[in-house]
């Protein structure tokens, strides 16, 4: 007898990104291998004391990383490149049921780039990848 799949998405599913992304993942190995807390104190003279909370510096950083080493070019696409990925959510720090941040400008930013850190990572990663 011939088998058919259906689908019926659950209401309440109990999920752990651990368990989901292997252990020998890229990102997850460039997750332990890659400390970019030093983003912290490098950007916070670019923030203000009031007003609404910006971007995670460190996830910007990531995410601008990820677009790098997949040649991705287009705000729109690397974001929904990192949404739809278990293990790049895994790495920026994002579950499952939480939304991305819009982070419009990412392309530009990258490819306009003349920090010599932001190359230097960039460089150690690509060669890891």
């Amino acid at each position: 007898m011939q088998g058919k799949k259906s689908f019926t998405p659950q209401l309440f599913v109990s999920v752990n990104l651990l368990d989901l992304v292997p252990e020998d993942n890229f990102y997850r190995k460039l997750q332990t291998e890659l400390d970019l807390h030093f983003i912290y104190k490098a950007t916070q003279k670019y923030y203000g004391k009031e007003g609404q909370e910006s971007i995670d510096p460190v996830v910007f950083f990531k995410i601008l990383l990820v677009g790098y080493l997949n040649n991705i070019n287009s705000d729109r696409q690397l974001i929904a490149f990192c949404s739809d990925s278990l293990s790049i959510r895994l790495f920026l720090g994002y579950d499952v049921h939480e939304q991305l941040p819009w982070c419009v400008g990412l392309v530009a930013l990258l490819k306009n780039s003349s920090l010599a850190g932001l190359c230097a990572v960039l460089q150690m990663c690509h060669h890891m990848h």
